[in-house]
């Protein structure tokens, strides 16, 4: 009941293409795995660069927004490394490290091998292209216009270039923390006399 849930927010892009979802069986018994926006990603076991099996679900997330596309989707590919967001992280199904070898992943992914689908950092389908894109341009267009529509504010400038400082960044950032000295706290103790 809970992996059924479907996310209708300003952070999911409707796919038009998508028509209203159907469920052939009983909603609260039987999961539904999609890809449609607004589903959690659905599970399917990939082959690891170790040769150990890995599922879908453990190459998204981790704190970033993830792309996931195929073998043919070398276009979006290269969309994102022309982006080169530090919250944006590319996986090519079919490359070392996520291989699909039984097909597992071919079975639920529901869009062409050279489409792609934007997941939240929290698993969901942010937004999906199920059609084919092989034009550069055009999959760094339709890139951009997804982030943009799922993080509320433009991800480039208008020029077309990244500004030096990134806008939304997950990278850890040194703090300094200020500490009492001991010295400060015998003071405070002898002007208070030991009492405090």
């Amino acid at each position: 009941m809970e992996l059924n849930q479907r996310y209708e927010s300003g952070a999911v892009v409707p796919d038009a293409t998508a028509g209203t979802e159907e469920w052939p069986r009983h909603r609260e018994l039987y999961l539904q795995a999609r890809t449609r926006p607004g589903a959690k990603l659905p599970h399917a076991w990939l082959v690891g660069s170790d040769g150990i099996r890995v599922s879908t679900l453990d190459v998204v997330g981790k704190g970033q927004m993830t792309l996931l596309t195929g073998l043919a989707g070398q276009a979006w590919k290269r969309a994102a490394q022309k982006l080169d967001l530090p919250f944006l992280r590319t996986v090519v199904v079919g490359e070392p490290g996520t291989i699909d070898p039984y097909g597992y992943w071919h079975r639920v992914r529901e869009i062409d091998e050279a489409g792609a689908i934007l997941v939240r950092p929290d698993g969901y389908v942010a937004w999906r292209q199920s059609a084919a894109v092989w034009d550069d341009a055009e999959a760094l267009h339709q890139l951009e216009d997804a982030l943009t529509a799922v993080l509320g504010r433009p991800v480039s400038t208008q020029s077309g270039k990244q500004t030096d400082t990134p806008e939304y960044s997950t990278q850890a950032v040194p703090i300094t923390v200020p500490m009492a000295m001991p010295a400060d706290r015998d003071d405070t103790e002898h002007a208070t006399g030991g009492a405090r």
